[in-house]
């Protein structure tokens, strides 16, 4: 699904129709009438941000929740997220408005996904150490975003795996 369709559906500008509404021009569907098809026909939802997933009530056929972002889509906090039966017991992990548990399953999460802000100015110390703490406690690589962080306070490294962000190749 290419970025635009992503942005246009988490901010509700999404032209269709219901099959119950017969034939005629596409018309532009509301978050709730988008919300009713995704919970009706599919086992995988996108949402634009964690606050939105925390506030769902999913239905037993949904086994997937794509976060297009931590705080809003496309700021490099998404993941995806799968239905647990049991309250996963790491960090990586929401719970749904009707107790449901889901557990991030990506390969090398970011400290964005964690809650940092990376953006120079907010202190991003308690996500990073969250991120760090998941690293060692699930035994998995995490990777260090471009840009800027700023931290205030100590960050807990140690026996974590990280990776860069990557830099510029030298010719």
């Amino acid at each position: 699904v290419d970025l635009d369709r992503i942005a246009n559906l988490s901010a509700g500008r999404v032209m269709g129709r219901r099959s119950a509404d017969g034939s005629g021009a596409p018309q532009q569907l509301d978050g709730q009438a988008i919300r009713e098809l995704a919970d009706s026909s599919s086992s995988n939802l996108f949402v634009a941000n964690k606050v939105e997933a925390e506030g769902l009530k999913a239905s037993s056929s949904l086994q997937t929740i794509v976060l297009l972002g931590q705080f809003s889509p496309g700021d490099g906090g998404g993941g995806v997220f799968v239905r647990r039966f049991a309250e996963p017991g790491h960090l990586a992990k929401l719970r749904t408005a009707d107790g449901q548990w889901w557990e991030s399953v990506e390969d090398e999460p970011t400290p964005l996904a964690f809650g940092a802000r990376w953006d120079g100015s907010s202190d991003d110390t308690d996500a990073i150490n969250d991120w760090a703490a998941y690293l060692r406690t699930s035994r998995k690589a995490g990777r260090m975003p471009p840009g800027t962080t700023y931290c205030a306070d100590t960050l807990y490294l140690g026996g974590a795996r990280i990776r860069g962000a990557g830099g510029p190749t030298l010719a």
